[in-house]
């Protein structure tokens, strides 16, 4: 499996606790970081205006949904 792996950050309270995402995204051989840095990839969120969201934005890296997350990893 040649795909660059996925470094994504959840900001927020999702519908399932952030452990149960850390363990699909890690499960799926992708990288679960816990901060915003500039080679992050995806942004879950379901909240605007936060300082992760803020961030993000300012970096050009895309905030997606808890779907958009699960549509992502095969889910």
């Amino acid at each position: 499996n040649d795909q660059p792996k996925l470094r994504i950050c959840i900001s927020g309270s999702l519908s399932n606790p952030k452990s149960y995402y850390e363990n699909l995204i890690v499960s799926s051989g992708n990288i679960y970081a816990t901060s915003v840095p500039k080679d992050l990839t995806h942004l879950v969120s379901n909240e605007t205006g936060t300082s992760k969201v803020v961030k993000a934005q300012k970096y050009g890296i895309p905030v997606i949904s808890e779907e958009d997350l699960l549509k992502l990893l095969g889910k």
